[in-house]
């Protein structure tokens, strides 16, 4: 292929590849691939008493990213990191979750959209959040507490 005068294009090839270069010529360049789209995970980080059945929020978290690159976002006591795929109709996702100083979970999930998935789970020791951080003010024992790392698609 080459330029030819007054901005014209010289294609020498067989007639068959001439014909198919000047429909899409005429056509313009266009493709079938769609552009990538952000996917968005929320995590809920909720805490637990041992032995009662209330839940109380520690934090939730959305996280916004493009599929293959990595997103993160801190909030006030969590941080959370993903890598997420599409893979047919669910989402792969390479997910690191951090609650300092001394909690983590780093593991890959694979959920579909509109699926809630318990990811993990850990027991707690509240004492490190200080002083001031009571999720159950009703309960009379200091109950041991556990950290249930939730996700949704």
């Amino acid at each position: 292929m080459s330029e030819g005068p007054g901005d014209s294009l010289v294609v020498v090839a067989p007639a068959r590849i001439q014909n198919g270069i000047a429909e899409m010529l005429e056509r313009g360049f266009t493709t079938s691939q769609t552009s990538p789209s952000p996917l968005k995970l929320t995590y809920w980080l909720l805490v637990a008493g041992q032995g009662s059945a209330e839940f109380a929020l520690l934090e939730e978290i959305q996280v916004l990213s493009m599929v293959q690159d990595p997103g993160r976002a801190t909030g006030k006591m969590v941080e959370v990191e993903q890598t997420v795929t599409q893979a047919g109709d669910q989402m792969v996702a390479d997910v690191s979750i951090s609650v300092p100083p001394q909690h983590s979970f780093a593991s890959q999930v694979s959920l579909r959209a509109g699926q809630y998935l318990v990811v993990g789970q850990v027991g707690l020791d509240g004492r490190h959040f200080g002083p001031g951080f009571d999720p159950f003010p009703d309960l009379n024992a200091p109950d041991p507490l556990t950290l249930y790392y939730v996700t949704d698609g």
